[in-house]
């Protein structure tokens, strides 16, 4: 099955650090799911004959995948650079959010504060994709450090 391979693909540390993060279940959920077909991106949209169009619809060159969407699309910069441009640099190579993720454990950067804010980017590309009112990008490291003051 695809956990079985996408288990595999993530050293047991890295899973621990996973489940053992201090935020909502829902997050470490989403990030679980970035296996790399469980998202409903654009691109596994497509796959599954719900959308005929995998491109990126706030920068219409890419196709969203689960990497673009949570972590590589431009639109994002504003978002990731506040609290994660070192990360930014050092994931450059990184070919899915899983990597990404990974590297965030290994590095010691905020884990909670990465999960919290890929999940608000989720949350809101979702809602803008049901044709909701959202928040502006500027507002999502806010956001993502209230609910995690919250929690």
């Amino acid at each position: 099955s695809n956990v079985g391979a996408f288990t595999r693909s993530m050293p047991k540390s890295s899973w621990k650090g996973l489940w053992k993060m201090r935020t909502p279940n829902r997050i470490k959920t989403l990030l679980w799911r970035t296996n790399p077909d469980a998202l409903p991106t654009r691109v596994n949209l497509v796959k599954r004959k719900v959308l005929t169009d995998p491109t990126c619809q706030a920068y219409g060159v890419a196709q969203e995948s689960t990497l673009h969407a949570l972590w590589s699309c431009p639109k994002l910069n504003e978002v990731w650079t506040v609290h994660f441009s070192l990360l930014r640099s050092e994931a450059s190579e990184c070919s899915s959010f899983l990597d990404v993720f990974r590297l965030c454990l290994e590095k010691s950067h905020p884990s909670n504060l990465f999960a919290m804010i890929a999940y608000q980017i989720w949350f809101r590309q979702n809602k803008l994709r049901l044709g909701k009112d959202v928040a502006d990008m500027k507002l999502i490291n806010s956001m993502a450090r209230d609910a995690l003051q919250e929690f």
